[in-house]
């Protein structure tokens, strides 16, 4: 019995491994992840503050995880005390090891919403339509059966989020001492924040943003003491920036290199690409989109002669043709007519107007130049900058022919006819140096210089202003609190939300002269140095 006893206990203890033991597996993949968003973000669990890594488990997908979509939580905040959450997905790769989250898109948010200021001394009720729905909190508690009313109340001297609810104009303002709704005037798009104050019976929008973008920053490119900038446009998010260097040849010889260069809506340079001709100086004046992936230059080459050119290329900088057009001297500006034909305009070797039709491949077909209305004349003088609108109408800038000191004055020449006087400046010694049509929201942005000593904006103070078409009531104006630039010398418009505009100085000889800069601004202009 005993020897018996002694090999079951042997046989347990052989055994015992086996069974008391068993081999678990991991069904876990181990990874970190970057939170390189604006905002806090929960992903599979785990809080992330903006900037902040943790090292996670990611459960596996039968043993993988390999292409996996998991969702991302955002919480955005609209103000210190309301917030919006969605989610979106992401493809998270086991192969990565490191998942970094980029801010949301926001293509899946429905409804805008309003961040009401009420600067004034009493309470205001506010109107939208649909309510905020089931994406906002407030103080931490989720409002997922609660949520917040059409019609809300912001006391005196208070901030409140307040429901538009789909896209809607009928977003209202009533002051309770008057009982009279005042309407914003905004164009609401679905997935933005827009912030408006009321003040002394006045509705003022501040701001207006997608939700993803709330906590973007403005930004400024400033560029070196040998770079001037003449020219801009946008497209989507990219800015399309025209500008002159001066370089030095393999001799040692300085020339002036001009440049073209792509900016996203951060402010980081895609690419830069120079522009230059063997024995001459290059001038980048003007730049035309003629397809959704190309574009076209108006420019001026200085040699032994001056020469016009023309130049095309590809959305990402590469040059498809270059086109020296004998017998001009120079192309400043690319013009597109209500059919959506393009024209490039300059001038001949004498210094007179000069015109061309510009068809597939740089075609060109030498037109009438295109004649100012006669009329115009009557109000406008010195023309600063003129502006070929889609529908036929153009609008001219200049100062105003009828008072004594000169004040920026812009008329619109009508297509079927006439001329109206649209905005003058209230301050004398104004120069307007660009122009921006928006036609869907009825107004027209100016930029320049006020207070200058000349045309060239000398001495000036960069000015945007946007006025409406119909009634020239100056809707919002910025006036850059800046001594180190003097004129905004022009401006484009950035798809999502503000404005790119080049900032410049002028010498006493009237020209453009460094330092320049590029700022990115807000919905209506502002930008902080």
């Amino acid at each position: 019995m005993k020897r018996a006893f002694i090999c079951l206990v042997a046989l347990c203890a052989l055994l015992y491994p086996i069974y008391a033991k068993p081999k678990i597996e991991d069904n876990t993949f181990s990874a970190t992840v970057i939170n390189n968003s604006d905002f806090e973000i929960l992903v599979d669990g785990e809080r992330i503050a903006p900037g902040a890594q943790v090292e996670h488990k990611f459960p596996l997908h039968n043993s993988a995880m390999a292409s996996a979509d998991w969702d991302i939580e955002y919480t955005v905040p609209l103000t210190d005390k309301v917030f919006y959450v969605f989610d979106e997905n992401k493809t998270l790769s086991d192969n990565q090891k490191i998942f970094s989250i980029a801010n949301p898109t926001g293509q899946y948010v429905e409804h805008c919403y309003a961040v009401v200021f009420n600067d004034s001394d009493e309470v205001v009720e506010c109107r939208g339509r649909g309510t905020i729905g089931y994406s906002c909190y407030t103080k931490g508690v989720v409002n997922s059966r609660n949520a917040l009313p059409d019609v809300g109340s912001v006391a005196a001297h208070s901030v409140a989020v307040c429901p538009i609810g789909s896209v809607s104009s009928e977003f209202t303002i009533m002051p309770t001492s008057t009982n009279a709704r005042l309407a914003t005037g905004i164009s609401y798009r679905k997935g933005y924040v827009y912030y408006i104050s009321y003040k002394d019976g006045k509705v003022t929008l501040r701001d207006a943003r997608p939700i993803q973008s709330v906590k973007e920053k403005l930004w400024k490119k400033e560029y070196g003491r040998s770079v001037i900038l003449r020219g801009i446009k946008t497209k989507g998010n990219k800015a399309f920036v025209l500008g002159t260097d001066n370089v030095k040849d393999a001799k040692g010889n300085l020339y002036s290199e001009g440049f073209i260069q792509r900016i996203d809506a951060a402010g980081a340079e895609d690419w830069k690409e120079p522009c230059s001709v063997k024995g001459a100086d290059t001038y980048l004046y003007d730049i035309a989109f003629d397809g959704p992936e190309s574009f076209l230059i108006a420019a001026q080459t200085v040699g032994a002669d001056y020469e016009g050119l023309l130049l095309s290329y590809d959305v990402e900088g590469k040059l498809k043709k270059r086109l020296p057009v004998k017998g001009s001297a120079g192309f400043d500006t690319i013009r597109k007519d209500k059919g959506g034909n393009l024209y490039v305009r300059g001038a001949d070797m004498n210094g007179s107007p000069l015109e061309y039709s510009v068809g597939a491949g740089l075609a060109l077909s030498k037109v009438k130049p295109f004649d100012l209305d006669p009329l115009a004349e009557e109000f406008v003088q010195s023309v600063t900058a003129v502006l070929y609108d889609d529908d036929g109408a153009t609008f001219i800038a200049g100062e105003s022919a009828r008072q004594e000191r000169p004040t920026a004055t812009v008329v619109q020449v009508k297509a079927g006819g006439g001329v109206d006087v649209l905005y003058s400046a209230r301050e004398p010694n104004s120069y307007i140096m660009d122009m921006k049509i928006k036609r869907k929201e009825g107004v027209l942005l100016v930029c320049g210089s006020l207070d200058a000593k000349d045309s060239a904006g000398n001495g000036g103070k960069p000015f945007i202003r946007c006025v409406n078409i119909k009634s020239g009531v100056v809707e919002w104006e910025h006036i850059f609190k800046t001594s180190r630039y003097e004129v905004a010398f022009k401006i484009a418009e950035f798809e999502s939300y503000g404005f790119g505009v080049l900032l410049v100085n002028a010498n006493d000889e009237g020209n453009i002269s460094a330092p320049c800069a590029l700022v990115r601004t807000n919905a209506v202009g502002e930008f902080d140095f």
